[in-house]
C-alpha cells in the first residue's frame, strides 16, 4: 500500500454535481486545506466535463468531473426541511442540493420541494449521488401538501408464509418459502415493504423459489427497495387492489405501498434512488429527499431530477464470431435493456443470413423479461458467406431498434456430437428430414412428450442438456436431481413438457442446449439443437405431432 501524509489541498468532493449549458458556474471544492476553493466552468456541450483542478497543486483520489446539462438547473436554498418551507419547482427540472446543516454539521437534514401535478401526470424522479462519488444514500418520497405519504396502491394479502432454511441478502434471488406448494409463478411476495415476484418454482423440497432479477440482483417491484430478510421472517403472497376495490375479509392484512424509494428497485443505480410517480389527483405535492441513515456533511451532495418518462428499450446480441461445424448449431442470447418501466414484449427478427445458414427467428423477449435465446444452424452444405448483410431488428409496438450482428461466423470441423430436439410419436423420436421446422403441440394444463437425440462422433460420455426459450410457464417436467441427461454411450432421452394453465396460446421457437451454462445468457457459443416450433393451443388434450409449420419459423 501507499501511505501519504500531506498538508496539500486535498479534494474529496464537489458541489454542485451538475451545471447548466453555456453559462459560467462556480463549483465548490470540498475536502481539506482548501480554504473555500472554487473553480469555474462554462460547458458548451452536454455530458461529463472535467473540473479544471491542477494535479500537483491539488490532490484527489478520482477524476473530478461535473455533469453539463441542458435542463433547468436549480440550486437548493435552506431552510427547506418542512413542508411549509418547501421551495416551489416547475418540472422538468434538475436540483442540486446537500444533506448539510451549516449551523450543526452533525444534524440530520431533509430537503423538501413543492410541485403541482394534474391527475394522471407522470414524472420520473431520480437522484445522482453515489454515481458521482458522493457518500449520501438518498431516499425519495412523494408527499401530500400536508406532509403525509401519497399512497401508490394497496396490496391484498391472500396467503401467508415465511422465509425458510436461511437468511438472504438484498441481492439473493433464491429464497425458500414455507408453504411453497401454495405459491405459483408470477405472484408478488411482500417481505416487510420489499415486493418481489416469483420467476421459477422450486425444483423439489430442497430448492427455493427463484425471483425476477435485474442486473443480476433480485428486483423490487412498485419502486420498493430490495432488502435483506432473516430466517423465519414472515411474508405474504399479495395481489394489487384496483382503485375502489374492497379488500377480501380473509383475516390477512391489506398493505399500503407509498410513493417512496431508497435504492432503485431495478438495481441499476446502486445507492441512488428512482421513483415513477403517477399523480392520483390534481393537487400540490412535495418531494422529500433524505439520507436513509440520517447522515450529513458538506460532501453529501446530490442531484435530484424530475423528468417525463421516456419508455424505450435496447437489445444486445451475445454470441458473435462463432465457429460452427457443418450440420450443427450453436446458441446465442438476446438481452434487453428496458428504460423507464417499459415492460412490453419485444420481437427480434433475423434476416439476410448467408446461403445454408438458419437461425431462430422471430425470437420473443416476453413482457417483463430481459432475456431470450436462439440457435444458429449451419446446414451440411453451408459456406462461409457474407455476414455483413445480416440484419437484426427488435420491435415492440411503434418502437424499432437495430441489434448488433453475429460478426464473422466461421465454419469449423464436424463436432464430436450433434444434438437434436424432436417430437415424439408413439413414444419414439421423429427425426428431421429437411430444414423444415418440426412442431410440438402443447395445451395449457397438459403434457407433451419429446426426445433429445444425440448423433455421436467421438464423444461417448454423459451429456447434460437444458431446453431454452420456452414460454414462461412451460417447463421440462420430472428432471430429477441430475437434470436432463443422455447417459454414457446412449443416443436419446425422452423428456416431457408441462404447461401451466395460465399460459396463453402462442408459438415459440425452442431448442435444446448443453447445460454447462448457468442460464440462457451464458449459453452463447454452446452446442444446441436445430430449433423446433412449440405451439401452445387452447384445445384440450396433450400430445405432439409434426404438421407443417406456421409462418413463424427459422429464417434462412
Amino acid at each position: 500500500y501507499r501511505l501519504t501524509i500531506t498538508n496539500q489541498p486535498y479534494v474529496t468532493g464537489w458541489w454542485p454535481l451538475s451545471v447548466p449549458m453555456n453559462a459560467e458556474t462556480s463549483v465548490e471544492l470540498v475536502g481539506y486545506n482548501l480554504h473555500g476553493a472554487k473553480v469555474k466552468v462554462t460547458p458548451t456541450a452536454t455530458g461529463s466535463l472535467p473540473l479544471p483542478v491542477r494535479e500537483g497543486v491539488y490532490r484527489f483520489r478520482q477524476p473530478l468531473t461535473v455533469l453539463a446539462s441542458d435542463m433547468t438547473e436549480v440550486i437548493e436554498s435552506e431552510p427547506n426541511d418542512m413542508p411549509q418551507q418547501a421551495r416551489v419547482i416547475a418540472p422538468p427540472v434538475s436540483i442540486n442540493g446537500r444533506m448539510f446543516v451549516a449551523k450543526d454539521t452533525e444534524a440530520a437534514d431533509s430537503d423538501v420541494y413543492a410541485f403541482e401535478a394534474k391527475a394522471g401526470d407522470q414524472w420520473m424522479i431520480e437522484t445522482m449521488a453515489a454515481k458521482a462519488m458522493s457518500p449520501v444514500d438518498t431516499r425519495i418520497e412523494v408527499l401530500n401538501a400536508d406532509g403525509s405519504p401519497v399512497e401508490r396502491l394497496r396490496m391484498q394479502a391472500v396467503r401467508s408464509s415465511w422465509n425458510n432454511f436461511r437468511s438472504v441478502d438484498a441481492d439473493n434471488q433464491d429464497i425458500r418459502l414455507e408453504n411453497y406448494t401454495e405459491t405459483g409463478l408470477n405472484e408478488f411476495v411482500y417481505f416487510n415493504g420489499d415486493i418481489m415476484k416469483t420467476f421459477r418454482a422450486p425444483r423439489g423440497p430442497d430448492g427455493g423459489f427463484f425471483f425476477y432479477t435485474s442486473n443480476g440482483k433480485r428486483r423490487a417491484y412498485f419502486d420498493t427497495t430490495a432488502t435483506a430478510h432473516t430466517l423465519d421472517e414472515p411474508c405474504y403472497v399479495v395481489e394489487p387492489l384496483k382503485a375502489g376495490e374492497m379488500p377480501l375479509p380473509n383475516g390477512l392484512p391489506v398493505l399500503s405501498v407509498p410513493f417512496a424509494n431508497d435504492d432503485d428497485g431495478l438495481r441499476k443505480m446502486g445507492r441512488d434512488s428512482r421513483l415513477h410517480f403517477i399523480a392520483p389527483a390534481t393537487a400540490n405535492y412535495l418531494v422529500r429527499i433524505t439520507d436513509s441513515r440520517g447522515w450529513s456533511g458538506k460532501r453529501y451532495a446530490y442531484r435530484l431530477v424530475m423528468r417525463k418518462p421516456a419508455p424505450d428499450f435496447a437489445v444486445k446480441l451475445n454470441g458473435d464470431n462463432m465457429s460452427i461445424g457443418a450440420g450443427s448449431a450453436m446458441g446465442f442470447s438476446l438481452r434487453a435493456e428496458r428504460m423507464d418501466d417499459f415492460e412490453e414484449a419485444i420481437t427480434v427478427k433475423i434476416e439476410g443470413l448467408p446461403q445454408g445458414w438458419l437461425a431462430s427467428s422471430p425470437i420473443v423477449i416476453e413482457a417483463g423479461h430481459t432475456l431470450a435465446s436462439g440457435s444458429l444452424y449451419a446446414e451440411p452444405g453451408a459456406t462461409a458467406g457474407d455476414w455483413s448483410k445480416v440484419k437484426i431488428t427488435a420491435t415492440s409496438g411503434s418502437l424499432t431498434h437495430e441489434v448488433n450482428g453475429f460478426g464473422k461466423v466461421m465454419l469449423a470441423a464436424k463436432p464430436k456430437f450433434i444434438a437434436n430436439l424432436e417430437p415424439a410419436v408413439n413414444d419414439k423420436p421423429v427425426a428431421r428430414t429437411s430444414s423444415q421446422l418440426q412442431v410440438i403441440i402443447l395445451s395449457p394444463g397438459h403434457l407433451a412428450n419429446a426426445f433429445i437425440r444425440v448423433e455421436r462422433n467421438g464423444n461417448d460420455g454423459i451429456l447434460n442438456f437444458d431446453v431454452h426459450s420456452l414460454p414462461h410457464g412451460v417447463i421440462v417436467d420430472d428432471i430429477g436431481l441430475s437434470g436432463i441427461q443422455v447417459r454414457e454411450k446412449e443416443l436419446d432421452r425422452e423428456i416431457r413438457f408441462a404447461c401451466a394453465k395460465w399460459v396463453q396460446p402462442q408459438e415459440r421457437l425452442i431448442h435444446a442446449t448443453v447445460s454447462s451454462a448457468r442460464n440462457e445468457a451464458d449459453s452463447a457459443g454452446l452446442a444446441t439443437s436445430f430449433p423446433v416450433l412449440l405451439r401452445i393451443v387452447a384445445a384440450s388434450g396433450p400430445g405432439s405431432q409434426t404438421p407443417p409449420p406456421s409462418a413463424a419459423g427459422a429464417q434462412q
